[in-house]
């Protein structure tokens, strides 16, 4: 069973340099600059907010990866299991690093994290770019929720089949 100590001492345990940024598990400390992230990728109604982030961060199942550039966080995963799935419930690069291929690294490194059985994931119809990088990731839409972003604003659920989850898992 993995503790909020746990959590706190993995913060720093993984890095990897990838080009000009670095992967690493996320720290309670992060949590901030994570509220700052989701707010310029995302719409102020669906970013999220300091006690979200932090409730998904204590959430024992949740794993949270981070990408560093010169100190500062660039991108984050956010995912977790649930009913036999694996989730990615978050993902998002800074506007200015977009386009460099980090979005599909952390979709990667999240899907590594969690392994096992198939991954879902929710993406708003109109967020082509998005939708394009899950489809060259092996993402398959499944379905539609209507007005799940907001109204007018329909999310495309996608899957990507994988091996099924160990017992252990």
């Amino acid at each position: 069973m993995v503790t909020l100590a746990g959590r706190l001492r993995r913060g720093t345990q993984r890095a990897e340099a990838t080009g000009t940024f670095t992967l690493e598990t996320c720290g309670l400390s992060d949590l901030p600059a994570l509220t700052r992230l989701h707010r310029r990728c995302f719409r102020r109604s669906l970013a999220y907010r300091l006690p979200t982030l932090f409730s998904l961060y204590v959430w024992p199942r949740s794993r949270f990866l981070v990408a560093r550039s010169d100190g500062k966080i660039v991108g984050c995963v956010i995912g977790d299991r649930h009913a036999g799935c694996a989730r990615v419930v978050s993902i998002c690069v800074d506007p200015n690093w977009q386009g460099r291929g980090l979005g599909g690294r952390l979709l990667r490194e999240i899907e590594a994290a969690l392994p096992g059985g198939p991954m879902i994931l929710m993406v708003e119809d109109a967020n082509a770019p998005a939708r394009r990088l899950y489809e060259r990731h092996g993402y398959r839409e499944l379905g539609l929720s209507r007005n799940y972003y907001g109204t007018g604003r329909n999310g495309i659920w996608m899957r990507k089949e994988r091996d099924h989850i160990s017992p252990a898992g």
